[in-house]
């Protein structure tokens, strides 16, 4: 009997011990998540993104690139009033170089002086005239058959107004009335316009061979195209 009280002794000593050193437990309050957080969404629940379609990249021509970045230089060469030499130029140097261009302008210059005495209608009166002059020794005049200077006399072509001036000068002693028409000549003046990589040096050798008196070769702008 003694033993089984010293047994329920031990026993309770040693449940008052636990219960005293035991930690004690605290109620742990766990906050509330806010309603703006993202709903936590498993791999196996995501929808799967559809991505549009990229077109390829074509890959950078090098040489295409080096092409462009070599300028062309461009000239003009004239001016050239044989148009039989332009086109004899254009044959051989034509498809050697880039955009090759014949630009054609027409000009006029002073040709002569003439000078004539105005007619009327009456042939007789234009032999009359005539033979008054033979007697005073003036010679080279004809009378114009056709036109609309018709039975008038001509009386010369001059280069040098000088000349026109003494002839009529004259004539105009003898009682007459002359005139002095100055008479221009038309003419086309032509102008090759070109392109020319700088590596096409036998190009430029070729051309000088058709420099003559008075034509030249000029660099130009090469987005002008005419002659200022």
């Amino acid at each position: 009997m003694r033993l089984f009280f010293l047994f329920l002794l031990i026993i309770n000593l040693l449940v008052a011990g636990w219960q005293y050193y035991s930690p004690e437990k605290k109620d742990v309050k766990v906050p509330v998540l806010s309603e703006r957080l993202d709903k936590l969404v498993l791999l196996s629940e995501v929808e799967p993104v559809v991505q549009e379609e990229v077109e390829p990249v074509e890959p950078i021509n090098e040489e295409i690139l080096v092409q462009d970045e070599k300028a062309a230089v461009c000239y003009t060469l004239g001016p050239y009033t044989d148009r039989d030499l332009v086109t004899k130029i254009e044959s051989q140097i034509g498809k050697d170089v880039i955009d090759f261009v014949v630009r054609e302008r027409e000009e006029q210059e002073l040709h002569r002086y003439w000078v004539y005495l105005h007619g009327d209608s009456s042939r007789e009166n234009a032999r009359e005239i005539s033979k008054v002059l033979a007697k005073k020794e003036i010679k080279d005049y004809y009378i114009i058959q056709k036109g609309d200077k018709k039975n008038s006399i001509s009386l010369g072509h001059f280069r040098e107004k000088f000349y026109a001036d003494v002839r009529a000068k004259q004539v105009r002693k003898l009682g007459f009335d002359p005139q002095i028409e100055v008479i221009y000549r038309t003419y086309s003046l032509y102008w090759l316009d070109y392109s020319l990589d700088d590596d096409k040096a036998e190009i430029h050798e070729k051309i000088q061979e058709y420099l003559v008196d008075g034509v030249t070769l000029l660099d130009r702008d090469c987005d002008v195209n005419k002659i200022r």
